[in-house]
This record gives C-alpha cells, sequence and structure tokens, in this order.
C-alpha cells in the first residue's frame, strides 16, 4: 500500500466467494487477516479502502471490524431480552 508501506496479499478462486486477504508481516503464523471466505468484489473493496490510509489506520480499522465480528459471534447464541440487556451496559 503506498501510503502506510504495508503489503498486502490476496489470493482466491474467481467463480466462488472464498477469497482472503491479508497483511503479510514476515511471518506466516502472524498474518492479520482483512478479509477471509469473502467474494472478489469485497476484496477488492477493502484494499481499495484502505489504499489511502496510513499503517495506524489500517491497524486500528481492522482492529474495530475484529471486534464488531467478536461480539457478533458473541450474540448470535443469545435471546433478544439478553442482547438488550448486553447493548444497556
Amino acid at each position: 500500500m503506498r501510503l502506510s508501506g504495508l503489503t498486502v496479499a490476496w489470493r482466491g478462486t474467481p467463480s466462488l466467494d472464498d477469497w482472503v486477504a491479508y497483511i503479510v508481516n514476515g511471518t506466516k503464523s502472524k498474518k492479520l487477516i482483512l478479509a477471509d471466505h469473502s467474494s472478489e468484489r469485497k476484496v477488492k473493496s477493502i484494499l481499495a479502502r484502505i489504499q489511502g490510509m496510513s499503517k495506524k489506520e489500517v491497524l486500528a480499522d481492522h482492529s474495530s471490524e475484529r471486534k464488531v465480528k467478536s461480539i457478533l459471534a458473541r450474540i448470535q447464541g443469545m435471546s433478544k431480552k439478553e442482547v438488550e440487556k448486553l447493548a444497556k451496559g
């Protein structure tokens, strides 16, 4: 990426929604995944969005998306009442 200096790799099968985009940081075990099991359009959209961001912005954006996904996974098994209670604090 131009501004951030990060190296982003992506790969997938054109006819399937199994694309992945990740930040390459030198080790295979510590890749920061930006998108997984996504459509090619979504991956390219993410790449276009982060192109003008600084490294700090990219990593903060990735972190906030990860938090949202974590919360969504957590509330999936909850009842509506439990979710409302959690939202109220």
